[in-house]
Parts: C-alpha cells; structure tokens; sequence
C-alpha cells in the first residue's frame, strides 16, 4: 500500500496499555530498525518505508487527554510544544498516549520518573478500576434478575451461558484490578529504592482478553447452534453499525465534538435498520416455546383439553381466544434427579397426599397453579377458572412426552 506522496506504508493494529509504553516505545525503535518509521495513527498505526535507523522513541502518558481522543486536541498539543522545547519530535497523539522521536542526542528526559508513574497509574486505573465497576454493576443486576427467573435461565442453555459471560468477564476485570494494585506497589517500592521502573509488555493481559473472547465466540457458537438467528443477526447488525462508524472515526480522526455527532449518527442508523430488519424478518409468534441446556429442558405454552384430546401450541391459543377453557403448562425435565428437586420446590406447596398444589401471583390473568412431580419431570399447570385435575394432568403429560 502507499499513501498520497507514493512511498509505501504499513499498518499495525496492535493496542498496548499504558503501563506498557516502555513495551510500546521499544516495539517503534525495532520498526525503525527494520526501516518503517511510525507515522501515526489512522485507524491503525501507519508506519512509512524507508531507510533503517536507529530512532529513539519516547511513549508517554498524558491524563489531561480523554480516553476516546482520536487525535491530539488542545491540551496535548501544549503539551507537545513543551516537549518539543526540550528536544523531542511530537511524531501524534492517540488516547492518553503521546509518542516523540528523540532530535538531538542529549535530549533531556521529558519528565521525572515520579511524574512518569503517577500519570500511568491514573490513567490504567480509570481504564481497569472503570471496567471492573462497570461489569461488577451488571453482575449483580443480573444476579437480582436471575434470582426471581432462574428456571427459565437455567434451562435454556443461551440465557444461560450469558448469564455467566458476565461473572467471568468481572471475575477478569477484578484479577486485572489485583494485577494492577500488585503493579503499583512494586512501583512505589522501585521509587523509594532509587531503581527504575519498567513499563513492559503484560502477557497475562493478553491471556486474559484471549480467554475473553474465546467466551464470546462460545456464546456466538451457542446461539447459531440453539437457532436464535434473529439475535445473531441483530448483533451482527449492532456490530457492523458501530464497528463501521468507529473505523470511520479513527481513519477521520475525528474531533470530539465530531466524535459525538458521529455516534448520534450511528445510533439513528442502527435505530433505522434494526426496524427495518423486524419489518422483514418479523418474530414468529411461537406458542409453544422449548427450550434445552446442559441441566435439561423446559417447554411452556398452552394447552386445552376437551373430550379427552389434548390440543397445545397455536391451535390452544385461538381456543382460549375464542373463549374456551384452557390451561398454560411449563414442562421441566432432566436426567438430573438434583435438578427436579430444585424445580420441585420452587413450584411446590404441600397441600393433599399425592399431588402438590400452591396459589401463585396473579399473572396472565390466572387464580393459581397445580404442580405434579414424576420420576423425572415437573408440570406445571396455570388455571383460570376451572382446577385442572391429576387426569388432565396425566393426558397432558402424555402429549407432551
């Protein structure tokens, strides 16, 4: 490839954190060695061919620069001059990082060793400290969730496996945060001791995210598998909306301002598309929902009985909308006998010898529910108006075994 000039460029698309910039710095020095010389960024790191050189980098961490900065705005440009002023070459600016090129042999170092420490702290730990609380909130959110609809995540294995994305994703970001606490105080300790502190690559970083993504693919994988290609195909939508607008920024290097409105565009876009998409991929109205994990499987929809003939799925709902006399079930089985227990005494309330019965919230306009165990399943049945009894329970057991 080559840029407007016809010399040859390369891009790189590597992302280091800021208690890497040693890592970063040392990663430039061997390109230049190789004879492409880093250029900037757009979209990735842009490195132009030319002739090796032993070129002195210095990465540093600015904080006054915000997280989502593309390009170097007004305060890391000030910051630039001042270090221009001290012999280093501003080569760009990208995030809270700032890369200069040594000029003059006996260039100054552009700050303390303290100072270098203090601004790589404050800016890792937003990224890290920020992560962790943000994933921890979602954990216990969904913790709060799944507590009072936990049959339903336990036995379909996609809710599920999201379900524990994000006790793993936190589980992560806190072993980063310990990573990182571990990190500055070896730091603190370098300081007092006089000894120069090493901001080097973090393979266990790299492990992590790979596991991390290893996780999403299991969920991806799952899904297709399951057959909710609906929420892949809108995910893959959100993905592409976002992930082509965020490209677009990073090649535009655009300003913050331009940042803001560029998202606004981007969330319009997805808002049109995704109706779009409903309008030509409508949900199917299923009335007979099944689903299957690792624990077992649950099916719920509605059921009427008449003349000893169980009816279930669409043929029921337009029965009970027309006025008969119908009955909505959930269904668990497993191979599990510990499983059915759980389940069992979720649903149960003892109440006459032989079959279990409990009255419940008032939800779909229901009096209550009878709930039977058998050796290795659980029904539910939902009444209206009329108790289902242990011979309804049995024909529609039958019907759906």
């Amino acid at each position: 490839m080559r840029n407007r000039d016809g010399k040859r460029i390369t891009y790189r698309f590597l992302n280091f954190r800021y208690t890497e910039c040693d890592a970063f710095a040392e990663y430039l020095h061997g390109m230049s060695l190789k004879g492409w010389h880093f250029k900037g960024w757009k979209y990735g790191m842009v490195f132009e061919k030319g002739e090796p050189a032993d070129a002195e980098y210095d990465v540093e961490v600015f904080t006054q620069s915000r997280e989502t900065d593309l390009r170097p705005e007004n305060e890391a440009q000030e910051y630039a001059e001042y270090c221009q002023a001290a012999g280093w070459e501003f080569v760009d600016g990208n995030r809270r990082f700032c890369v200069f090129r040594r000029a003059p042999e006996d260039a100054a170092p552009i700050v303390t060793e303290e100072e270098r420490f203090q601004e790589v702290w404050k800016a890792e730990r937003r990224v890290v400290f920020g992560g962790t609380a943000a994933f921890l909130a979602v954990t216990v959110f969904l913790w709060f969730f799944i507590r009072d609809s936990w049959l339903y995540w336990m036995f379909n294995g996609f809710t599920f496996l999201v379900g524990i994305c994000f006790p793993v994703f936190t589980a992560g970001y806190l072993l980063q945060s310990i990573a990182l606490l571990v990190w500055y105080m070896r730091g603190k300790k370098c300081l007092r001791d006089g000894e120069r502190i090493r901001y080097s690559l973090r393979i266990g970083y790299r492990i992590e995210n790979l596991m991390l993504g290893l996780t999403l693919a299991a969920v991806l994988i799952w899904a297709i598998l399951e057959g909710y290609y609906k929420i892949c195909l809108s995910g893959l939508l959100a993905f592409l909306v976002f992930w082509g607008f965020r490209a677009a920024e990073s090649f535009f290097r655009l300003s913050r301002e331009g940042r803001v409105r560029a998202d606004v565009i981007a969330c319009a876009a997805y808002i049109i598309l995704y109706t779009a998409l409903n309008v030509l991929y409508p949900y199917d109205n299923v009335y007979t929902e099944r689903t299957a994990s690792l624990f077992g499987s649950a099916e719920r929809g509605e059921a009427v009985v008449a003349d000893g003939e169980v009816i279930i799925g669409e043929e029921a709902e337009r029965m009970v909308r027309a006025g008969k006399e119908g009955l909505s079930y959930e269904f668990y089985r497993s191979d599990y006998p510990w499983v059915m227990d759980l389940v069992w005494n979720e649903l149960k309330e003892p109440r006459n010898p032989g079959w279990e019965s409990e009255e419940t919230k008032q939800v779909y306009y229901y009096i209550g529910t009878r709930s039977f165990r058998y050796e290795d399943a659980v029904l539910m049945l939902t009444y209206r108006e009329k108790e289902p009894g242990e011979e309804e329970a049995h024909l529609i057991l039958e019907k759906l075994l």
